[in-house]
């Protein structure tokens, strides 16, 4: 394992580098991957599966947000 491999990662594009705060960066020290499943129709959208180490912000080890796309002219 690369030490402050996602924190360095996270942080380096400029457009991330003001967005990721002290408080960020303590947290991502104890992130171990990131992955990026997409759904069964890719356009309908895709999912971060994020695992941590034990950390003092929250007790889940995995934690996964979806992102869903919606086609406006489908509403």
């Amino acid at each position: 394992m690369i030490p402050n491999f996602w924190i360095n990662a996270l942080s380096n594009p400029p457009q991330m580098m003001s967005r990721i705060t002290e408080h960020d960066g303590d947290l991502l020290q104890s992130l171990t991957s990131l992955e990026v499943e997409e759904f069964e129709d890719i356009k309908s959208g895709f999912k971060f599966i994020l695992t941590f180490f034990l950390n003092d912000y929250f007790s889940n080890l995995t934690i996964t947000k979806s992102i869903r796309v919606v086609d406006q002219n489908d509403l």
